[in-house]
């Protein structure tokens, strides 16, 4: 575990205000079991916003990319982008799985690559980074490190 944000923040060209909301992006509710007495709180919160923000920062993105597109397949395509498989793929690509807090019991099994925990790790940072900064920047940030993804998959254009 890296608790030193600066290679992160350097690698997706962030520096965050607020390095204490930063740290919950990386803390499973599992490590929080094996540390009761902490003032800590798990990623879930930010996660839950993150998938929030994620959602429309991809509707906005194809809305404003894609004018020639139905309804259907703008649903289509959003799916296919802020799928966990796709979320977690960006999270292993910019190495979150480096700053994990996991339990003794996750860190031993496969924790730091397990898919759902990847993919909520990478929308509670698209939170933070909301939160911290503002929406075009976590707009930036999808675009660069999850879109750019999905665009290698399917050939699309950009």
């Amino acid at each position: 575990m890296d608790s030193n944000y600066s290679s992160l923040e350097k690698k997706i060209n962030i520096k965050f205000k607020d390095r204490d909301l930063l740290k919950n992006v990386f803390i499973h509710r599992s490590y929080l079991n094996e540390h009761k007495g902490s003032k800590l709180s798990s990623n879930e919160r930010l996660e839950f916003l993150g998938d929030s923000v994620l959602s429309l920062i991809t509707s906005v993105y194809l809305f404003k990319n894609y004018p020639e597109l139905k309804e259907g397949d703008y649903t289509e395509i959003k799916s296919a982008i802020v799928k966990m498989e796709s979320l977690a793929e960006a999270s292993k690509k910019i190495e979150l799985n480096n700053y994990l807090l996991l339990s003794k019991g996750e860190e031993k099994g496969a924790g730091r690559t397990n898919n759902n925990i990847m993919a909520d790790c990478f929308e509670a940072l698209i939170a933070v980074i909301f939160l911290d900064k503002n929406f075009e920047t976590s707009y930036t940030f999808v675009v660069d490190f999850l879109f750019f993804i999905y665009h290698q998959k399917a050939n699309c254009k950009k």
